[in-house]
């Protein structure tokens, strides 16, 4: 009955070990999984920034083409149409990016190169179209490039716009002239970024900002429309924050390891937990057999103690008969030891005469060829006897 409630005490013990194990193997997981994570968005964090501080390395470069032309306006306070020409037309060479070089005094587009398919263009004021008014105030108030786009140009196509605010020197005080405007191919610009290397590298990504309105507007993103658990990294650049959403393609951490984690959990507990179960076990049956030896022990000497006493008892009345006889303890043994010895020469006896009676039974069983055959060897044996006088 103990050994029973024993092993139900056991079980219960194996099962909460088991319970305990498992939620400390899956802790030390989560753990494991949650520096996997953080590395990752890590990794992806660096990622976005790297390709942010890309995007305005390029427009930078592209900012140097406009540089030229801002100082020229800002010396001269302004530029003839021929010189705008020849200038824009040296600086387009092999830069496809480029769509279009604008001036826009006061915010008006009055000079665009190249004119043909841009004709559109001339006439807008960019301090007060919808679209681009936001931006174009931004970058006036702060004297800082500011892109605007991407979007529907009124020239055809889809592109963004860089302005670059002119100021020139009056009586000492700065003065806003306009803008030196570049007009980028969208498409192109996203080529030259190299964006498609982030997809290659396994990641889903959407550069996005708010508009006028306050809705989101994406700025470049990749064929897969939707992701979850993105990271959003804001990312500042001139007079406007850009939000790089990024994410890997199977996300941050793969479905399977999850899963084999679990199940490693499970086995890490179950070989634990029946490691622990097969010693206490072990140890319970090793309780019951000292029990039993215990047990068995006591019984022993209980026994010997009561076969001494027996023992004991038999010799004192052996004692008295023979003290009632009238012979002493020694003449009594040797009486003893004379009496086995006949019974020995009895009992030897008994077995000789059995000997001969089953000779005397294989006699009687002979006929035949077979009594003679017997006669012949007794009378031989007589023979041999008679000559050398031993049997």
């Amino acid at each position: 009955m103990d050994r029973t409630k024993n092993e139900q005490r056991l079980k219960i013990k194996a099962g909460i070990n088991f319970v305990i194990v498992l939620f400390i193997s899956l802790g030390c997981f989560l753990l494991f999984q949650q520096s996997q994570i953080n590395e990752a968005k890590l990794n992806a964090t660096y990622t976005a920034e790297s390709m942010v501080g890309k995007i305005e390395t390029l427009l930078s470069r592209y900012l140097e083409n406009s540089e030229l032309i801002k100082n020229i306006v800002s010396s001269e306070g302004g530029i003839s149409d021929r010189q705008f020409s020849e200038l824009a037309g040296f600086m387009k060479k092999n830069k496809d990016v480029i769509e279009a070089y604008e001036l826009a005094p006061e915010g008006i587009v009055s000079q665009v190169y190249p004119s043909e398919g841009n004709e559109e263009a001339l006439g807008l004021n960019m301090l007060k179209l919808p679209e681009r008014k936001r931006e174009a105030l931004l970058a006036k108030n702060s004297e800082k490039y500011t892109i605007a786009g991407p979007y529907e140009l009124k020239q055809g196509g889809t592109g963004a716009l860089l302005f670059d605010p002119i100021y020139i020197e009056n009586d000492q005080e700065k003065e806003f002239w306009g803008f030196s405007i570049l007009v980028l191919d969208w498409e192109k610009f996203a080529e030259e970024l190299e964006i498609d290397k982030l997809a290659e590298a396994g990641y889903h990504f959407n550069i996005w900002k708010y508009d006028n309105n306050g809705n989101k507007v994406s700025i470049i993103r990749c064929s897969h429309n939707v992701f979850d658990n993105a990271l959003d990294v804001e990312c500042s650049v001139p007079n406007d924050t850009w939000h790089f959403e990024i994410a890997p393609d199977g996300g941050w951490l793969p479905v399977y390891q999850s899963v084999l984690e679990v199940l490693l959990s499970i086995f890490i507990a179950g070989i634990l937990t029946l490691g622990f179960y097969q010693v206490g076990m072990r140890r319970c049956r090793e309780e019951a057999y000292a029990e039993h030896i215990e047990k068995a022990a006591k019984e022993a000497a209980k026994a010997e103690k009561k076969a001494l006493k027996e023992r004991e008892k038999a010799q004192k009345d052996l004692q008295n008969q023979v003290e009632s006889l009238g012979l002493t303890y020694q003449q009594a043994n040797a009486i003893m030891q004379a009496s086995i010895e006949v019974i020995g020469r009895m009992i030897d006896s008994v077995f000789e005469l059995d000997d001969a009676l089953t000779e005397f039974k294989k006699v009687s069983d002979l006929s035949g060829a077979s009594l003679d055959a017997y006669v012949d060897k007794l009378a031989q044996m007589g023979l041999e006897v008679g000559r050398t006088g031993k049997p």
